[in-house]
């Protein structure tokens, strides 16, 4: 039951405003970070922290990890998993981040 409210959430997600996405693991999309700048992605894991300066990733079970760009405070969402959508973006001197343009919990 979890995978097929999985699979749902990421279809939803990989359908938002009409522009295809690719569902990628965190772990790939880490070791092809490349490959991805530039592309809508979909991509899920567990809502990290860090206070000083405030930002926001997802990370998995291996800790690849990319951070989250999102307008909305995601504090209330803190430890859980979520599933994201938005603009995967790849810079050797900033790092990895998605400018989310959905997200959901994801079981």
């Amino acid at each position: 039951m979890q995978r097929l409210l999985l699979v749902l959430t990421l279809a939803a997600l990989a359908a938002c405003n009409g522009r295809e996405a690719v569902e990628v693991p965190l772990d790939q999309l880490v070791a092809q970070q490349a490959a991805y700048d530039g592309r809508t992605v979909v991509a899920v894991g567990t809502l990290r922290s860090h206070p000083d300066p405030q930002h926001y990733w997802i990370e998995d079970d291996g800790y690849n990890r990319v951070e989250l760009a999102w307008a909305d405070d995601l504090a209330p969402h803190l430890g859980r998993r979520l599933a994201v959508r938005g603009l995967f973006r790849y810079d050797p001197d900033e790092g990895r981040r998605i400018d989310v343009e959905y997200l959901a919990l994801s079981p």
